[in-house]
């Protein structure tokens, strides 16, 4: 689904376009004259220094948790992506669910690997094939415990 903000602005051809475009399928922000949206991309190095000067800015969010979280809150309160998108500040509520989203992840990742005596037997082994499977299964157990407390929100 296409959300557009009430705010418009004319384009180049005199047509009248929405400052705030977000499809909900694709996960895709396009911004008028986001400052802070084209800073974000900038030090993420999604953009470059030159794409600063131009007035639309578009990003995908490619992340599993921004499909989840933008379709369970489409599902059960789609008033707030609306409002998100009307003020124009999807880019920023999603750009920073994602970093925190991913901290949390591999924080507790991180914390799993401590207490995971299979991972520290397959680094003592080299059995790199091992190491790669149990850290997936870790992501994985992660994912159950941060997904329902801050993708599984609205």
């Amino acid at each position: 689904m296409l959300l557009q903000s009430r705010k418009r602005i004319f384009d180049e051809n005199g047509k009248a376009v929405s400052i705030c475009e977000f499809d909900t399928d694709r996960i895709f922000v396009r911004s008028y004259d986001n400052d802070s949206m084209k800073q974000s991309l900038l030090q993420f190095g999604a953009i470059e220094e030159e794409d600063m000067a131009n007035k639309w800015c578009k990003h995908y969010f490619s992340s599993e948790a921004m499909r989840y979280h933008v379709h369970y809150v489409m599902e059960h309160n789609p008033e707030k992506i609306e409002s998100l998108v009307d003020e124009n500040n999807i880019f920023a509520y999603l750009w920073k669910l994602d970093e925190h989203v991913f901290e949390a992840v591999e924080a507790q990742v991180e914390r799993l690997c401590e207490n995971a005596e299979d991972l520290q037997v397959a680094k003592k082994k080299g059995d790199f094939l091992q190491i790669a499977r149990i850290k997936k299964m870790l992501d994985m157990q992660a994912r159950e415990v941060v997904y329902p407390a801050l993708v599984y929100r609205a």
